[in-house]
């Protein structure tokens, strides 16, 4: 006789061939902590923005790699707050930087480089909210220009990995967002049967987001929200937001018939280097929400620009609209922090600015029901126009 602890121990250790690719063999390299593993319970924290709700993760990365580092007792594994650090073995592949920020005073940094011999990742994984089938998951990630020329090999930057069964070889990601030949993609994998490998899944789908984008500008983020339903039937949810638009609403199923609930990862993934030698991503304002969250709960707050000449902080939304580059190059926020409220549009001229489009998008009290927004905001006074 086995408890439910040992059983989870068998199968991490069948589990530790291959973490999943898109296209080629795996390869032995990632194994899931006790405690990721067998979490049955989690309760939801305390947000540092009041009107967030049912938050089981919320990292935005303000700490240094000194003062949130920590060794797991399983020494292939380093955590960082909420997250433990799947095998970033290079001192480049991981760490806490102010280059670039999308809140607060710093962000995560994640280096891969053509020369790193066996390096295939730099990631951080969930550490303690895989206990339920119903997730929310919000983060903001930036891709420097100058470190993401077109290349025909993905580049997977955020993935949902399945927890294989005892007996069953490890597999594809089942719901994986990466990049390829200059675009963004999200690839669905799904199979019913108890045992099943990459060569008799049910079913697949890949929906194309448009163009990788390239930041060129300190603000240039990109906001992602996804809301899941783990289920190998037609149950299953999956729902995508980039800078607040849905771009994806697969129902039907999305993932492997597993008795473990996949688990989410930000971070680099990528195995051959056709045409570049370096890929370099930061992500800022990770949020994993239970299954009473809403998108609200755990997407990105407002971008934020730091005006040089006098040290004030602006926050810039595009009201009813998705995040929006106007002419004098600061990025207003896709639509956020309201509560109520209809969005809509008209395509019309507007005189006076070259932006016009910032200014076709709007939110609106419809029938006379009341909206709001809440904006969180440090302490202090401030100006609103």
């Amino acid at each position: 006789f086995l408890n439910f602890k040992q059983l989870m121990k068998i199968k991490q250790l069948l589990a530790i061939a291959l973490l999943s690719s898109l296209t080629t063999a795996c390869q032995k390299e990632e194994v899931l902590p006790d405690d990721l593993a067998a979490a049955n319970s989690v309760s939801a924290l305390t947000s540092v923005d009041s009107q967030r709700r049912n938050l089981l993760i919320e990292e935005r990365f303000e700490k240094s790699l000194s003062d949130a580092f920590r060794k797991h007792t399983n020494t292939e594994f380093d955590f960082y707050g909420d997250f433990y650090r799947v095998f970033a073995k290079t001192s480049h592949g991981f760490t806490i930087s102010s280059a670039q920020v999308r809140g607060g005073r710093t962000a995560a940094r994640f280096e891969l480089r053509k020369g790193d011999s066996g390096v295939v990742r730099a990631e951080i994984a969930g550490n303690k909210a895989e206990s339920s089938s119903h997730r929310w998951y919000g983060f903001s990630l930036y891709l420097p220009s100058g470190d993401w020329g077109t290349d025909s090999s993905w580049d997977i930057i955020s993935q949902a990995n399945g927890v294989p069964d005892p007996g069953e070889p490890a597999r594809n990601p089942p719901i994986s967002l990466y990049a390829s030949n200059g675009r963004m993609k999200l690839k669905v994998i799904w199979a019913s049967a108890q045992i099943s490998s990459d060569t008799n899944r049910d079913g697949e789908k890949v929906y194309d987001l448009g163009a990788v984008e390239k930041g060129r500008w300190l603000d240039q983020w990109q906001d992602m929200v996804f809301h899941i339903k783990y289920s190998y039937k037609s149950d299953g949810i999956l729902e995508v937001w980039k800078n607040g638009t849905k771009l994806v609403d697969h129902r039907g199923p999305n993932s492997y018939n597993d008795a473990v609930v996949p688990y989410f990862k930000v971070g680099l993934y990528k195995r051959q280097w056709p045409s570049v030698s370096k890929r370099v991503m930061y992500a800022d304002e990770v949020r994993v929400g239970n299954e009473n969250a809403t998108y609200n709960d755990v997407a990105p707050s407002a971008s934020s620009t730091t005006t040089a000449t006098t040290g004030a902080t602006t926050l810039l939304y595009n009201s009813g609209g998705s995040s929006y580059q106007d002419s004098q190059s600061r990025t207003w926020a896709a639509d956020a922090a309201f509560s109520g409220g209809v969005s809509g549009s008209q395509s019309i001229s507007v005189s006076g600015t070259t932006s016009d489009a910032l200014y076709q998008r709007y939110r609106y009290a419809s029938n006379g029901a009341p909206f709001s927004y809440n904006i969180p905001v440090a302490s202090g006074r401030y100006t609103v126009k």
